[in-house]
Parts: structure tokens; C-alpha cells; sequence
């Protein structure tokens, strides 16, 4: 029988401090793959995350020079190119304008560098039976879309998140190669129902296969003491669409209690929203701006701390991680109603918030959240707990992920 061979394909993982999720799912695929091989597009290599000992690394560049651009051009002359802008005129019922083009010749340039660099991969690795796995349904997955396509035996998958899933998130409102990518790879792994959903009724197609498989986060310790200070924590990039500030502000209209907020996270606007929280609420409310720290240290605070709440307010989701595993420790979670949020934040676990709600209306929620009797607050941590531990477990879901690419 031959050995397993996974070939996984990220944007920086295991380099950087993105795709976190790849930490713990790393480690399920590693057991079921006797060698993995991680095309990384990292473009800095100074954070190197540990991996298991039977994963290797290899980079791959997905910068275009100005002669790579001009040379991108020779695939207005491709039947891809062609089957694409006939895809967005006649089925998306979308003008082809130069934005779309540019994208739809940049990708399929990039797709075919990737199969090229598949195929030498494929000879290497003729002993091996090989799976190959994009993270994300960009180029990545269009690479492997084209290598299916030239080779049918191939098994080709890729998750589908957010900002790969929606047109709306992107600057042209397209996606590129929707359809290539549906009819060729032999499975598409949506993290939500949501995103299942989306699939089939935006982007128009009728994929090979379709599950979804949610991400997950590993078991915690949770405190089992009743707590003993009221602690508010919101976990996010400092950026305008995560709309931190709004936290603070809506903790002016916190009345009647003390309140610490911790929010772990940095970005653009940090020293915007250090200066709005230097007498936030007339210095009732005591504010730690924790900055940017690694997963590992977040978790290990929540397991030190037990927060009594978590908040997340951003105008767009896909289903956070974070949400996950504030979860996995019991505490509730007050989120905007967007995305895949409402899949796993509910009014019993926590609050589904108006996505177009004031300052004034989340600080009344949030003061009534810690007004409540404390016996209705442990029957919210528990199912909190529960909602994790049934829908988002990673052992649970991990180990389903990888016998699906095992079939």
C-alpha cells in the first residue's frame, strides 16, 4: 500500500502569525498523512511556527512583476479567459470591466505558475498516493482546479471561509473562476451553511461535492469558582470594520457596576483607540489594551481570568475563531448578527446584536448582561460551552475533515 502524501497550500502558514486555525488542524492532518508538504506564500519567513516532524515547507511566490503582468495579458487569447468573461456577462449578468479582466488575467496567470509547480510535485511523488489541499479558494485553488482538469484522477480539495467566498468582499465584487473551481476540484469544504448556501445560489454552480466542515478550536479548563470581578474582553485586528471603538464608546452608557475590559488586538487605529479609552466612562471603567500577543498567550488568559463576557462587533464574518473559543471556556458572547455568526451565537449562549447598533443601545445590553441573576448567567455559560463542544470541537471536526479527503 502506498504511503499518504497531503501537498497544503496557504497563504503565509506556517509562517507569520496568520491562518491560527492551521495550528491545531495541522496536527490532525499530520496524523493521518505520513509526509505533508506546506506551499507557503509567505512573503517574510522571520516567524516560523512549529510543526510536526513529518511536515515540510516549501515557499512559493505570488508576486507579479511588471513583464509577469504584461505577459498576463497573452490569456485574453485563452479558452478559460474567454469561458470566464462569457460566466460574468451572461450568467452574473456583470459588465466586463477592466477591474474584473485584470483580475480574472492575474489569476489564471497565477493558477497556471501553480500548476506548473503542482505537476513537477506529482513526479516527485509517484510513490506517494497524493491529496493536494488549498486552505483558501483563491489562486491557490484555481492551480489545483487546472490540475484536475489535465489530470481527472487527481484529488484536489479547498475550504471555502469568507473573504474567498463572497463577491461583495472584494474590491470588484467578483470572484474569479467560480465555475472552473466548482467543476473541477473533487470537493469544496465550506466552514459554515451559510457559506454552503452561498455557493450554490450566488455563485451559480453545481459543485463535484460539497460539505461543510466547520474550523474548531481544542478542549479548555474552565474555572469551576463563581468570579469574583466583572470582565468584558473582545478579541480583534484594531481596524475599522472590527468597529472597536464602538466597545468603548457603548461603556460610557454602562451604569450601576465595575467593569474591567481587556481587548486583544492591534492595528491601524490603536493609538486612535488608546486615546478614546484614556477616561472611558469618567475612569469607572479600567481598561487594558493587551496589543497584539500569540494565541497560545490569549488562551492561556482566559483560562487564568474566566471573562464573564465576550463582544465582537465587526460589520463582517465569516464564523470567528475567536468566537469559538471563547466558547470553549463558557463565556457568552454578545456578536453583530452578520456573516455565519447567527450559526453559532444565539440567544441562549448569548446575544445576536442589531449589526447597525449604537454606542448606547450595546453599553444598556451589556449593563443588563451583568445585572442578571448569576444562576441565568451560568445557564448561559453552559450552553455557551455545549454550543462549542457540539458544532465546534476540533477533534471532532478535524478528525471528519480528514476522513472526507481520505474517501
Amino acid at each position: 500500500m502506498k504511503q499518504k502524501k497531503l501537498i497544503l497550500l496557504t497563504s503565509e502558514f506556517p509562517f507569520g502569525k496568520g491562518e491560527t486555525f492551521l495550528e491545531t488542524e495541522i496536527t490532525f492532518l499530520s496524523e493521518a498523512f505520513e509526509q505533508i508538504l506546506i506551499y507557503s506564500c509567505a512573503t517574510s519567513t522571520e516567524v516560523k511556527r512549529d510543526l510536526p516532524a513529518n511536515v515540510d515547507c516549501k515557499l512559493f511566490s505570488s508576486q507579479l512583476t511588471k513583464r509577469d503582468k504584461l505577459f498576463s495579458l497573452v490569456g485574453l487569447f485563452s479558452k478559460d479567459v474567454r469561458s470566464e468573461k462569457k460566466r460574468v456577462t451572461e450568467v452574473y449578468k456583470r459588465e466586463w470591466t477592466k477591474g474584473i479582466r485584470n483580475t480574472a488575467l492575474v489569476s489564471i496567470f497565477v493558477g497556471n505558475r501553480w500548476k506548473k509547480v503542482l505537476e513537477k510535485e506529482m513526479l516527485n511523488s509517484s510513490g506517494f498516493d497524493l491529496t493536494f489541499y488549498s486552505y483558501w479558494c483563491t489562486d491557490t485553488a484555481i492551480g489545483l482546479s487546472l490540475l484536475r482538469k489535465a489530470y481527472p484522477s487527481v484529488k484536489a480539495f479547498s475550504r471555502v471561509h469568507r473573504w474567498d467566498l463572497y463577491f461583495e468582499a472584494t474590491t470588484f465584487d467578483y470572484q474569479p473562476y467560480r465555475d472552473l473551481i466548482a467543476k473541477n476540484l473533487t470537493g469544496l469544504f465550506p466552514i459554515s451553511d451559510m457559506g454552503a448556501r452561498y455557493i450554490k445560489d450566488e455563485w451559480k454552480v453545481q459543485p463535484n461535492s460539497i460539505h461543510v466542515s466547520r474550523l474548531g478550536t481544542r478542549e479548555t479548563i474552565q474555572s469551576q469558582s463563581k468570579p469574583n470581578k466583572n470582565i468584558l474582553v473582545s478579541c480583534s485586528n484594531v481596524v475599522p470594520l472590527k468597529r472597536v471603538e464602538l466597545i468603548a464608546e457603548s461603556l460610557n452608557f454602562v451604569d450601576g457596576i465595575e467593569l474591567e475590559w481587556f481587548h486583544f488586538g492591534d492595528g491601524l487605529a490603536y493609538s486612535k483607540l488608546e486615546k478614546r479609552t484614556e477616561e472611558l466612562n469618567g475612569g469607572r471603567i479600567k481598561v487594558h489594551l493587551m496589543g497584539s500577543k500569540e494565541n497560545r498567550e490569549v488562551l492561556a488568559w482566559f483560562e487564568l481570568n474566566s471573562p464573564s463576557l465576550f463582544v465582537n462587533v465587526s460589520t463582517t464574518e465569516g464564523i470567528p475563531v475567536s468566537i469559538m473559543e471563547a466558547m470553549s471556556f463558557g463565556t457568552p458572547v454578545f456578536a453583530t448578527n452578520v456573516g455565519g455568526t447567527s450559526e453559532i451565537v444565539t440567544n441562549e449562549n448569548g446575544r445576536l446584536l442589531d449589526p447597525h447598533i449604537t454606542a448606547q443601545e450595546l453599553g444598556k445590553m451589556i449593563q443588563s448582561f451583568f445585572l442578571m441573576q448569576y444562576e441565568d448567567r451560568s445557564e448561559m455559560r453552559r450552553k455557551a460551552f455545549e454550543t462549542w463542544n457540539t458544532k465546534y470541537n476540533a477533534s471532532t471536526n478535524y478528525t471528519a475533515f480528514v476522513q472526507e479527503i481520505l474517501r
